[in-house]
């Protein structure tokens, strides 16, 4: 299992379903379609930081996430 930093946030997930599965939970629009949610968090994302997020699937999303910066994988004994 990886530990990933969102927004100040520290969690585990075993893949891109788990990273999902965590900002669904801390979302205000937990209820959406899978599809939905991937593309408006894609959408806030960019106005956050300007960067492109692709939103075909969790995989891809989270890759972009990462690679932006926005979302980190976090080493044993760092937070």
């Amino acid at each position: 299992m990886k530990r990933y930093k969102l927004e100040g946030k520290v969690f585990e997930a075993e893949d891109a379903s788990g990273v999902i599965d965590f900002m669904r939970k801390d979302s205000w629009s937990a209820t959406q379609s899978d599809k939905e949610f991937l593309r408006k968090t894609a959408k806030y994302a960019n106005m956050w930081s300007g960067d492109t997020f692709r939103y075909d699937s969790k995989e891809v999303l989270v890759k972009d996430l990462l690679s932006s910066g926005l979302l980190e994988e976090v080493q044993d004994g760092k937070n």
